[in-house]
């Protein structure tokens, strides 16, 4: 009996050596590895159970600010005209400015048409709108070919 269980761990050394490794490096582990020791994202959120995520949420913040729920192009045609035409179209009162721009009339942009110029406005009058401050209308200079004439868009945005 004494000679099998000499064989027995004559033969399985190496196991019983992996085995105390593997069993003393999770003790060890356990004992070093805390809460405070968890960085951040470290471990991935599907591997936390349902309360662990739960607990993790914090409260709803307060109501942002309404966006601009009606958006509506204007427009101001000048019905002919060639060469280089400058103009601008403004928003109604209590819309804001948020784009615009100038096309040829006739829709032909693939003539020899140049945008010599494009900027928001706080009021008509061909003046750039500051830094900060609430654009209200839109001017553009083009260049075209033809004697069309051109329209003056601005987008306009209100809540």
């Amino acid at each position: 009996m004494g000679s099998w269980i000499t064989n027995h761990i004559r033969f399985n050394v190496i196991s019983y050596v992996a085995l105390v490794a593997a069993l003393s490096g999770t003790a060890y582990a356990a004992g070093r590895i805390n809460g405070k020791k968890i960085t951040q994202n470290s471990i991935p959120a599907n591997r936390l159970t349902k309360s662990a995520r739960a607990s993790l949420q914090g409260q709803q913040g307060p109501a942002g600010h309404n966006g601009a729920t009606n958006v509506v192009v204007r427009k101001t045609v000048y019905p002919s005209g060639g060469g280089t035409l400058t103009g601008e179209a403004a928003c109604d009162a209590g819309e804001r400015a948020i784009s615009g721009g100038a096309a040829p009339n006739g829709g032909d942009i693939n003539g020899a048409t140049t945008i010599l110029g494009s900027y928001p406005e706080t009021a008509m009058g061909f003046h750039v709108a500051p830094a900060g401050a609430t654009p209200t209308a839109w001017a553009a200079g083009i260049s075209i070919s033809s004697s069309a004439g051109a329209t003056f868009y601005v987008i306009c945005a209100s809540p």
